[in-house]
Parts: C-alpha cells; sequence; structure tokens
C-alpha cells in the first residue's frame, strides 16, 4: 500500500491540519494514499519519530508498511544505516536489514480470546487483538465470495469497537502458492487496502493463538507478499517485504475560494 512521507527534519516548520491531511490523501484532488506519514526529531537512541495519519485525517497509532517505508526513507535521504531504532506513537520500533528492510512491531496482545458479532443477519466469528492499533482477524474458506465486501466495513465499525477496527479476513493457501495464506485488510478510515504491515502481523499472532506452529509465514495480499516473523527469543513480531519509491516532490495545496 502507498504513503506520502512529509519530513519535519528537513523543515520544522511544517505543520497539516486534519483537513489538509484529506485533501492530500485525495486520489482525485490530491497526491492520493492510505496514510500520510509525518517524520519528526525524537530522543536518543530514536534517530527520528514518526505520527501517522489515515485518510480521513484520523491519527494512527501504528504503520508497519509504513515503518518500512520510513526506515527505507531514513536510510536513503538521512544516512541512517540499519540497525537502528524509530520511535511510534506507541514506543520504540528497531530496524534492521537483510535484503529488505525489517521492522520489529513488539508482541501482539489479544484483548478477546474470541468474539462472535452479530453483521449483516449472520454470525462472524473473529479474534481481537492489539499490535498497537486495534485488529480483528477472521478465518474464512475463501476471499471472494462477497463476504469480505459485505462484513468487513460493517465489523469495522460494530459497536463492541467503538474507536473502529482494521478488520483482517483470512484464508489458507494450496502448499504450491508463493505464500501460505491469503490476506485482505479493510482499515479504519481508509478502507480496503492492498496490504497492512501491522495486519500481517496480527494475522500472525491469531495463527499461533489457533494453534498454527509455523514461527514464520508468507502472507500474500493484494498488493504482494509480505513476511511476519515471531521470535521466541523476545515475543515480538517482525515484518519485511519490498519498498518502493513511486517519486518525490513539492504539493501546491489549493488556495480557499
Amino acid at each position: 500500500n502507498d504513503f506520502v512521507i512529509l519530513d519535519r527534519l528537513a523543515d520544522p516548520q511544517l505543520v497539516l491540519e486534519p483537513a489538509m491531511a484529506r485533501l492530500l490523501a485525495d486520489r482525485r484532488r490530491g497526491v492520493g494514499c492510505d496514510q500520510i506519514l509525518l517524520l519528526e526529531a525524537a530522543d536518543m537512541p530514536a534517530v527520528a519519530s514518526y505520527r501517522i495519519l489515515n485518510g480521513d485525517g484520523s491519527e494512527a497509532r501504528q504503520c508497519g508498511n509504513g515503518a518500512r517505508c520510513l526506515a527505507a526513507y531514513l536510510h536513503d535521504i538521512h544516512g541512517h544505516r540499519p540497525p537502528f531504532v524509530m520511535h511510534s506513537p506507541v514506543g520504540p520500533v528497531a530496524v534492521d536489514f537483510d535484503g529488505q528492510y525489517r521492522v520489529d512491531l513488539g508482541g501482539g496482545r489479544i484483548i478477546e480470546k474470541a468474539l462472535r458479532l452479530a453483521v449483516d443477519g449472520e454470525s462472524v466469528d473473529l479474534l481481537a487483538l492489539s499490535m498497537g492499533n486495534p485488529h480483528a482477524v477472521v478465518r474464512v474458506d475463501a476471499l471472494d465470495d462477497g463476504s469480505f465486501e459485505r462484513l468487513a466495513p460493517r465489523l469495522s465499525m460494530h459497536p463492541v469497537f467503538p474507536e473502529g477496527c482494521n478488520i483482517e479476513f483470512v484464508c489458507a493457501l494450496p502448499d504450491t502458492q508463493e505464500a501460505d495464506f491469503a490476506v485482505r485488510v479493510w482499515e479504519r478510515g481508509v478502507g480496503e487496502t492492498l496490504a497492512c504491515g501491522s495486519g500481517a502481523c496480527a494475522v500472525l499472532v491469531a495463527l499461533r493463538h489457533a494453534g498454527h506452529p509455523a514461527d514464520l509465514v508468507r502472507l500474500r495480499l493484494p498488493g504482494g507478499v509480505l513476511t511476519v516473523e515471531y521470535t521466541d527469543s523476545a515475543g515480538s513480531v517482525r515484518l519485511s517485504g519490498p519498498v518502493a519509491r513511486t517519486f518525490h516532490g513539492w504539493w501546491l495545496p489549493p488556495s480557499p475560494c
């Protein structure tokens, strides 16, 4: 999925109000992105900190793929060679590099061992958990039967989640596939996205909770394959995958009428 990075290390005077964030994220009137990442100064040992704004202008607390993109940006633009630490809204994020940028999002925390919610006239079983931001994982037999489009938006705004929730639908893939599971994600404040890093980490936590034995899984999302690894020594979840810069430049917001 895609992000706009605004660099307050280079321009500390930069300010982004929610209304301007919504315009910037708009794919017709602005630049267009899933989330906006504000890169800011931080106290040592972190090389930088970051904030996350959703496409609707609301604040998010964690973004795994965004953290990987920021790691690449800090390396390429500011010369910070991994390993290093960034500070996120929910605490430190360790970065390393082994052919791909990898971030450690800490341990997932189960909020509810199991929930059965009534949505659109049917019951949906899910596991609610936190990766610093809220997630709910739903195991299904198929991702293309229309249930994701029908149920995920309603689950995301269900009253049991007063601040909204990111929803992951997951199904197993045959052994011949390039990944172990396929995933679709509905992000609160955004809608369906091509990928979600913290959501991918939430999927691994949920799979392990359900008895899946693997410490490492490859997840195929619409935007590509992410690798998620559970580290027994630290009890944390690490995320890796590709990063590509699309373009850089200056955005001149429209003048008010």
